[in-house]
């Protein structure tokens, strides 16, 4: 379900999206997180979780609300999840009052309504996907490393451990979640939406901005062709939405589309901001020289959304 943005109203993010920033940036750390049960990191274990529980048939709507719910816990808990305090054979009470701890210390951020019910998430069971793991292309995009930021006719920077496609697409599929209520966009648009939008990357290596703008008349095709692989692991119930996904978020012209920039773009800022931190690198030099934040039809709205929550 998708919604047109007003006309009367003045196509901004809204202006108190900086009070969900340092959540986020607890969020995007997941991606560094590795704990020794899973082989990927945290945040790459809740994107196969997430594809795998589509595929079996769950609804995508629950599938934002549980994954979500998780990502905000974890805030703080790290990976101490469900199944960790499980294993350290804690009752489901104990574990309830732990999950719903670490949840309240990170939350105050999020919409009241969209709390209360990650917060009563916070304790569903599992879905029952049957045996299958997650579809190939899933695990494909947590291979896949990102480029990290490029620019046409201009040296790649390469960074050190760089984020995989999974790690980046759950983090994005969680801060569009969260920031729906922000937007009043619906949750499971978003949430598919950001999962869906690096299909492309599952058998293209990514070369970043500056590999795309070689690949020139010819990206269309290769895009489309891809993703069209992608889909066909997926049941048939689910093309159709992908597909009016893909054209959703070309602009910036409905709610849902706003919401998924907005967490695309943070995401990539929030990255960014890791890398300086981490190797004294500077951000400055990504947004202005490299233009992290690159031409096209959605690049005056990612610069309004990075003013908008403080990080330009």
């Amino acid at each position: 379900m998708t919604s047109a943005v007003n006309p009367a109203v003045e196509n901004r993010p809204p202006a108190n999206l900086a009070s969900v920033i340092p959540l986020f940036w607890e969020i995007g750390n997941l991606k560094r997180v590795s704990p020794a049960n899973l082989h990927v990191s945290f945040a790459a274990d809740l994107f196969l979780q997430s594809w795998k529980n589509i595929a079996g048939g769950a609804e995508v709507r629950d599938v934002a609300i549980k994954v979500a719910a998780a990502a905000v816990a974890a805030a703080q808990l790290g990976a101490i999840n469900q199944a960790v305090l499980r294993g350290a054979e804690l009752n489901e009470a104990e574990i309830q009052t732990i999950l719903k701890r670490s949840f309240d210390l990170s939350s105050a951020p999020i919409e009241k309504n969209l709390r209360e019910e990650l917060r009563a998430a916070l304790m569903m069971r599992e879905f029952d996907a049957g045996e299958s793991g997650a579809p190939s292309f899933a695990e494909k995009l947590a291979r896949q490393p990102r480029s990290g930021a490029t620019k046409p006719n201009a040296p790649r920077l390469i960074f050190d451990a760089p984020e995989n496609h999974a790690e980046h697409v759950i983090t994005v599929a969680i801060y569009a979640v969260l920031l729906a209520p922000f937007f009043d966009a619906d949750i499971a648009t978003v949430f598919l939406a950001a999962l869906a939008h690096h299909f492309h990357n599952a058998d293209l290596p990514d070369a970043g901005f500056a590999g795309e703008e070689l690949l020139g008349e010819f990206l269309p095709v290769i895009f489309s062709n891809l993703r069209a692989r992608c889909l066909r692991e997926l049941p048939t119930d689910l093309h159709e939405p992908i597909r009016e996904i893909f054209v959703l978020t070309e602009n910036a012209n409905s709610n849902e589309a706003r919401a998924f920039h907005a967490a695309d773009v943070i995401d990539r800022v929030l990255q960014m901001r890791h890398h300086a931190e981490a190797t004294e690198f500077n951000l400055k030099y990504a947004l202005e020289e490299m233009e992290l934040v690159h031409a096209g039809a959605v690049q005056e709205f990612h610069y309004d959304v990075l003013r908008a929550a403080g990080l330009i």
